[in-house]
């Protein structure tokens, strides 16, 4: 008997990810472990193409599964085999997890009322957000206002007041000046 529980993880819970020492992310129960979702994090920190898919031209793709082939070697060193196919899902499932996650503490964020608590977002799923971009899981809002910033309009708007006083003071210096002599 283990000392940490193996949690079973479906596609609909996928929260429950980082609970315990094993963690199950497919359906015929090869299991990861935690170092090796630690080591995928990780690599698609530094591999930010192959974390999003973006490879681009015509060996794109060959240099896609040479990396997922370099990956599955380095996490097969610290934990049971996985097909690239398997690590691929377990990859989209940490995303998803990580989106659910970001997505459940915005709106306790964004909540009235001091109802709920507010979820907090794991150090792992901060990390992979990081990755992919922390608008996925909340949307791009409107832009913020410059009110009361430095460079907003109101400040702007006083500078040239500023300006213009100095330089009618100066014209009346001027003249004054001109009317002497």
């Amino acid at each position: 008997m283990s000392l940490f529980p193996l949690i079973r993880v479906n596609i609909h819970d996928r929260m429950t990810l980082e609970i315990g020492d094993l963690v199950t992310t497919d359906e015929d129960l090869v299991q990861s472990n935690k170092i090796q979702l630690q080591i995928l994090v990780d690599f698609m920190s530094t591999h930010n193409h192959l974390a999003t898919g973006e490879f681009t031209g015509p060996l794109g793709a060959k240099r896609a599964n040479s990396q997922w082939q370099n990956l599955k070697s380095l996490l097969k060193e610290h934990g049971p085999d996985r097909t690239v196919e398997q690590w691929k899902q377990t990859w989209k499932d940490i995303k998803k997890c990580a989106r659910t996650d970001n997505a459940a503490a915005a709106r306790g964020h964004s909540s009235t009322g001091n109802t709920k608590i507010v979820p907090i977002v794991s150090d792992i799923s901060t990390k992979v957000l990081n990755i992919i971009g922390h608008e996925c899981s909340t949307g791009v809002g409107p832009e913020e206002s410059i009110i009361g910033q430095a460079d907003s309009i109101d400040g702007r708007l006083k500078e040239q007041n500023d300006l213009l006083r100095d330089r009618n003071q100066l014209l009346h210096f001027l003249e004054d000046f001109n009317k002497m002599y």
